[in-house]
């Protein structure tokens, strides 16, 4: 498998003198081109902020972090930006819309900042996410009449309009209902068997289950891992048994 990402002995600190915590510490990680990996870990492990380190949205204090054998602290801001808008999609808990725009826009804007692109087939393309993901319908709905599992559903579309390579997932489900949880992960193993490498932070086993690696992060510190298969319906309680072991050998 092909390395897409990579992060070797990263370290990331809050606050400043007495008040300095260290919240990674000398985290390395690999992601292959078209894998499908998760990060869990108890509040304040550093999940999140490993999420951010890798995609290059926060700085880091030490260490280093490569796309595709360029390290991103040799870009400036602008080509870092350009690098995360083309190579890179991402989804968060509550995606954030404008009111001011409808669903459509919404998905589209992101990608308008590059001139060179052609509104019509702009459009296009976020009308043929929206049919993929299942809200073609609600191309001109204003967003404050969407429900939450659709607004993710657009912000799903929305990572995918560069094409990206891989796709980072901050508890993309966390404040939906197990129901739509479950929808939403439907779609994002559609997304990883199109070849798209997806990383995403999660505190539910359920939702880790359908991925095929987990890192487990304690303290700053990845202290285990659990490699899974590809996903199928039909071992899915074998998956979250083995998970729920290893959170419980760690004290998750």
């Amino acid at each position: 498998m092909k390395q897409l990402l990579s992060g070797q002995n990263i370290i990331k600190s809050y606050g400043v003198g007495e008040e300095k915590h260290r919240v990674l510490n000398g985290v390395s990680v690999t992601i292959g081109s078209g894998e499908f990996v998760s990060i869990m870990g108890p509040s304040g492990s550093g999940k999140s902020t490993l999420l951010y380190a890798l995609s290059g949205m926060d700085g880091i204090d030490g260490g280093e972090v490569s796309f595709e054998g360029r390290k991103l602290s040799g870009l400036s801001d602008d080509a870092l930006s350009d690098l995360r808008r083309s190579r890179m999609g991402f989804v968060f808990q509550q995606p954030a819309l404008l009111k001011n725009l409808n669903l459509l826009d919404n998905i589209m804007l992101p990608q308008m900042r590059d001139r060179r692109r052609n509104v019509r087939q702009l459009n296009q393309k976020a009308r043929d996410l929206m049919e993929q993901m299942g809200i073609g319908n609600l191309a001109e709905r204003d967003i404050t009449q969407a429900s939450g599992g659709q607004l993710q559903r657009a912000g799903i579309c929305r990572a995918l309009m560069s094409e990206p390579e891989i796709v980072f997932g901050d508890e993309p489900t966390g404040a939906l209902n197990t129901k739509t949880a479950k929808e939403i992960m439907e779609l994002f193993t559609k997304i990883n068997r199109d070849g798209i490498a997806i990383l995403l932070v999660t505190h539910d086993p359920n939702i880790a289950a359908r991925t095929e690696r987990v890192l487990f992060l304690c303290d700053g510190e990845i202290v285990d891992e659990c490699r899974l298969s590809k996903f199928t319906k039909w071992d899915f309680d074998n998956r979250v048994g083995e998970i729920t072991k290893r959170m419980q050998k760690i004290g998750i």
